[in-house]
């Protein structure tokens, strides 16, 4: 995780979450609607296509943390879109749902642990990295992480996705000899 913290990609990323975050508590008094249409946010963030701004912008308004880039673990892949999905409530939720997230030295955990193990049993335990939601938390009172990648140092993912990927590509050379063949 350190090693991205270092990169180019992770300072401009950061960059743009604090002047979102900025921007929300420097226009947390006007409604929206006059936000938008006034032209005073940056484009990249006026049209509140990215989770990680507009969630930087809505933590600044409403003066709460600004996101973090943190680590934690999950049962289960990264879902599609980043977004973990609620059976019970039956909508996604607004990010990827963790277990347990690193916060500043304290653990922040689902408030639901036993359920939650009970039904994700079958999953394997994934590390991710992203940016803690802190507007936001799932269902169960789980943290959320937005934009979540898989952690650099989850040996046994990166072998599983070697391996997979190594399947996919026996698979393609099968099927296009197959197509040769007819």
């Amino acid at each position: 995780m350190e090693e991205y913290k270092k990169s180019e990609k992770y300072k401009n990323k950061l960059k743009k979450v604090q002047e979102a975050y900025e921007l929300g508590s420097k226009y947390k008094d006007i409604n929206y609607n006059d936000i938008i249409y006034s032209g005073v946010l940056p484009e990249w963030l006026s049209s509140f296509d990215n989770d990680l701004y507009s969630s930087s912008y809505e933590a600044g308004r409403e003066g709460k943390e600004m996101p973090e880039f943190l680590e934690g673990w999950r049962y289960g892949d990264i879902p599609s879109e980043g977004k973990s999905y609620n059976y019970r409530d039956q909508r996604k939720e607004y990010g990827t749902s963790m277990m347990e997230v690193n916060h500043k030295g304290e653990k922040k955990e689902t408030q639901d642990q036993l359920g939650t193990m009970f039904g994700m049993r079958e999953r394997p335990k994934r590390r991710l990295m992203g940016w803690l939601n802190t507007v936001r938390k799932g269902a169960d009172e789980e943290p959320l992480l937005l934009e979540p990648q898989y952690h650099p140092e989850d040996e046994v993912l990166i072998k599983e996705l070697l391996k997979k990927k190594k399947r996919q590509k026996e698979i393609e050379e099968a099927s296009n000899m197959i197509k040769g063949l007819s």
